[in-house]
């Protein structure tokens, strides 16, 4: 402490300004929750790096290409990294963090219950994912979808009013706000492509086909991020008793800023 000899602050690793029991309580207080605040966030980019691999490895085969574009994956990157490093990163300590034995410094990984977690979350991601992939294109109504389309295929007809309009996946917008033409069926409230010259359907049929591949892989986007979001709330808590990952949740008006910030650009990105 402050009134301490000379010889033991110099080779002290903190040293208290105050004799008072107050500041020790709070040394030990933020000393632990710095400890915390780098497990907190180690263990969060862990799990989203992990995630990220096993998804766009696996989307590879599956697609036969990769299910997020650059720009996808610079968003990720940024919440990830900076967001996630500010958000997780300014957890004030509570009370009971003074509870427990001491850790090495060492040890930020080597915890079960933070292994468990990263390894844990890490495969609910992939499994929803992979569900992600293979149902995106019936949930979201694109019947056209294909794994193997080329989504960079061109609309032959991009005129609604023309009688060779080739318009895109019914999912993706109110065909009939677009188009009165004779391809489309007021009844059914949707095109009849057969309608198309035979040369135009082919060409039609794969530029609906691309269309609808990207929508997925846009759905498979929204999906990977809400994930890491909502496992940025379970990442505040990390040791092995704590299940309440809302416990103080608005002590850190920072982590409620960041987290917002995120959830409202991810709606804007991807609409």
């Amino acid at each position: 402490m402050g009134s301490g000899c000379s010889a033991t602050k110099a080779n002290a690793e903190l040293v208290l300004t105050e004799n008072k029991f107050s500041s020790v309580t709070a040394a030990v207080q933020w000393g632990r929750n710095l400890f915390l605040n780098c497990t907190r966030f180690l263990q969060f980019q862990l799990t989203v790096n992990i995630s990220l691999i096993l998804t766009i490895f696996i989307g590879i085969f599956i697609f036969s290409e990769p299910p997020m574009t650059a720009q996808m994956l610079l968003w990720i990157n940024l919440v990830m990294d900076a967001f996630a490093a500010i958000a997780l990163g300014t957890e004030p300590p509570i009370r009971r963090i003074v509870k427990g034995k001491p850790r090495e410094q060492t040890a930020l990984l080597n915890q079960r219950q933070v292994l468990r977690q990263i390894i844990g979350v890490s495969l609910w991601n992939l499994v929803i994912m992979l569900l992600t992939f293979f149902l995106a294109g019936n949930a979201s109504g694109v019947g056209s979808f294909s794994y193997m389309a080329n989504m960079n295929i061109k609309s032959p007809e991009t005129n609604p009013d023309s009688p060779n309009f080739c318009p895109p996946p019914k999912a993706t917008f109110d065909v009939s706000k677009f188009s009165q033409g004779k391809m489309y069926d007021p009844s059914k409230k949707k095109f009849d492509l057969s309608k198309l010259p035979e040369d135009k359907q082919a060409e039609c049929k794969a530029f609906r086909e691309g269309f609808a591949k990207k929508t997925v892989f846009t759905y498979v986007f929204n999906v990977f991020m809400f994930l890491q979001l909502f496992n940025m709330i379970n990442c505040r808590m990390v040791a092995a008793s704590d299940t309440n990952v809302f416990e103080k949740f608005f002590h850190n008006w920072t982590f409620i800023i960041i987290l917002a910030i995120c959830f409202v650009a991810q709606y804007v990105l991807v609409n």
